[in-house]
């Protein structure tokens, strides 16, 4: 179940998805949802309703698409259990297999979500309950997982790293200059002086 302004968003163990508003009962055609438990709904400040899946994944619904991320995106796992806006309108959620948090940037080499896995120092690992994440400060989120609650300062959270532009217009190596005009558009072997290579 999920409350918003246009009413009760109703999700179903086979894939279904309802909208009860104003005594008005409108089923949604999701054809990509077929047989899919819902697990978790959540609507974005954006209007975008999320919906948590059974094995599927992560939907986006919108006005005029439904949009699916999976493991390719940057979601741990499958079972999306949790959905959570947190104060700084950052959308998180949480799996059976880590949490993950929806990066915004538009780079081609970033996946959509960044994950915390136990490789990551999320030691708790599971998120096995819909309501599983909460904020207890501005910038800051409880999370109950199988056997612990983990907090996460979200101000911390590492900014995604543009690539790095590198360009080199002189080297010198062991106190000798390196003729660049000699190596910068092709491999060179270079002998200086005392016949080092």
């Amino acid at each position: 179940l999920q409350i918003s302004d246009s009413g009760l968003y109703i999700g179903t163990q086979n894939g279904t998805l309802f909208l009860l508003n104003h005594k008005h009962l409108v089923q949604f055609q999701l054809p990509q949802l077929n047989h899919v438990p819902i697990l978790a709904l959540h609507q974005h400040a954006s209007q975008t309703l999320w919906i948590g899946t059974e094995g599927e994944g992560l939907f986006a619904l919108n006005k005029s698409a439904l949009l699916h991320y999976g493991i390719e995106h940057g979601i741990p796992n499958l079972n999306v259990i949790s959905i959570y806006t947190d104060s700084q309108n950052q959308l998180w959620i949480g799996t059976r297999n880590g949490i993950a948090y929806k990066q915004n940037t538009s780079a081609d080499n970033f996946k959509t979500f960044k994950a915390f896995q136990f490789r990551e120092g999320f030691v708790g690992i599971g998120v096995n309950s819909e309501h599983c994440i909460q904020h207890s400060a501005p910038q800051q989120l409880l999370i109950a997982a199988n056997d612990r609650l983990t907090v996460v300062n979200t101000s911390a959270l590492e900014k995604p790293r543009l690539p790095l532009s590198l360009e080199i217009n002189h080297i010198r190596v062991f106190n000798y200059e390196v003729p660049w005009e000699n190596i910068s558009e092709k491999d060179t072997l270079i002998r200086f002086s005392n016949q080092t290579q």
